[in-house]
């Protein structure tokens, strides 16, 4: 819990792992190329914990998601968010021509991304998804089975690929979403 102020704090995952985010802000858009929750090549679990009125948020520089979950060459992370209390919710703003949670700029395409519970509030920079590719990149595999999910894309999908891209899968079995533009990539 906490926040990290002015600092270029950040959260990078070195192996599989779980991480529980409790009332926490990371807070790096204001510097460039700088991510505030970043997967790596790995499997992790965010698990969420809020109090009432409180967001969990992560913010990241120019060209950077704001959680980044990549597939590439070498490895394919991902993410598998859930929620700890029924408050539990969740905030990601990605920088510009990168996903809110997905890829960073540059053609970076996302990797599996599946939502259980909370209430996610995500918003890609301009050219890129709201959970997806960054600008040039590919949707990779969105699940939603639970919890709560308004996702923005700027020009980009609100879920999906990001701009002048195309590709990725999508399967929503269960909560709700609200989608700001009303676009999902298909396949």
């Amino acid at each position: 819990s906490g926040s990290n102020g002015t600092n270029a704090v950040t959260i990078v995952a070195a192996a599989d792992c779980t991480v529980v985010a409790s009332n926490l802000t990371v807070d790096v858009s204001a510097f460039s190329g700088v991510t505030a929750f970043d997967c790596g090549t790995n499997a992790v679990t965010l698990a969420l914990w809020s109090d009432t009125g409180k967001t969990n948020t992560f913010k990241s520089g120019m060209y950077r998601a704001g959680i980044r979950v990549a597939s590439n060459a070498t490895a394919c992370a991902s993410l598998t968010v859930t929620n700890l209390n029924a408050a539990a919710a969740l905030a990601v703003v990605g920088g510009t021509e990168a996903a809110g949670i997905g890829g960073n700029n540059g053609g970076e395409s996302c990797g599996r991304v599946i939502i259980r519970g909370g209430a996610l509030t995500v918003q890609g920079g301009q050219y890129a998804a709201g959970i997806g590719g960054g600008d040039g990149g590919a949707g990779g595999t969105v699940r939603v089975s639970g919890g709560t999910v308004f996702a923005q894309g700027t020009i980009g999908s609100d879920i999906g690929n990001g701009a002048r891209a195309t590709g990725g899968a999508n399967i929503f079995t269960g909560g709700s979403i609200c989608l700001a533009n009303g676009s999902v990539s298909r396949t």
